[in-house]
């Protein structure tokens, strides 16, 4: 049975060179974009992933902010499933990358150190951008929050790209298969 499966189609190659030719690329192409499509959605979370990994939120908190309360917050913080870790910064670290990071000491000119204690919050990969919204709001009404600083503006049009990469890239590969599939069926047709 397959032997004359392969024989008509050898036949059918000689008889329509052009039109088989067509067939063949056209099948070629269309498996190749399914194929390039898997591979940039898989790429595309592993990106997304990487990015949401190097993204932070800072939490900074209030000048009056007490022992008792930075535990409630922290253990607040290691409750949520959407943060994947975080580091808290007293005021003597937080001078310290001020320091390090704009070349700038300012404790000659100021008495007091008027940089707050934070937390500095690392999100889990699998967030998406209303997950950081409400994490957001939720953070900002602890006790003893007196900011939530982010780059939300960034973050927003990250996972907006990402997403609409990936909307094209599925109905360009959705219309390249039914395009072939109807290619085959005519130039099959034809012959």
């Amino acid at each position: 049975m397959i032997p004359f499966y392969f024989k008509e189609a050898f036949i059918s190659l000689k008889k329509a060179k052009f039109s088989s030719f067509v067939t063949i690329i056209t099948i070629c192409l269309s498996i190749f974009l399914v194929s390039v499509t898997i591979s940039t959605l898989f790429l595309s979370n592993n990106v997304k992933r990487a990015l949401i990994g190097k993204f932070r939120i800072n939490v900074f908190l209030n000048d009056l902010t007490t022992a008792p309360q930075k535990n409630i917050i922290s253990s607040i913080l290691k409750k949520d499933k959407r943060i994947a870790s975080f580091k808290f910064i007293n005021k003597q670290e937080a001078a310290k990358e001020f320091i390090k990071n704009t070349g700038e000491d300012f404790r000659g000119l100021l008495v007091n150190n008027p940089l707050p204690s934070s937390f500095r919050i690392k999100l889990s990969p699998n967030i998406n951008y209303n997950d950081v919204t409400s994490l957001v709001k939720n953070i900002s009404k602890i006790k003893g929050v007196q900011d939530v600083v982010y780059n939300e503006g960034l973050l927003f049009r990250i996972l907006q790209i990402i997403e609409s990469v990936k909307i094209i890239l599925v109905i360009i590969t959705i219309l390249s298969v039914i395009l072939s599939v109807y290619l085959v069926y005519m130039i099959n047709k034809l012959i």
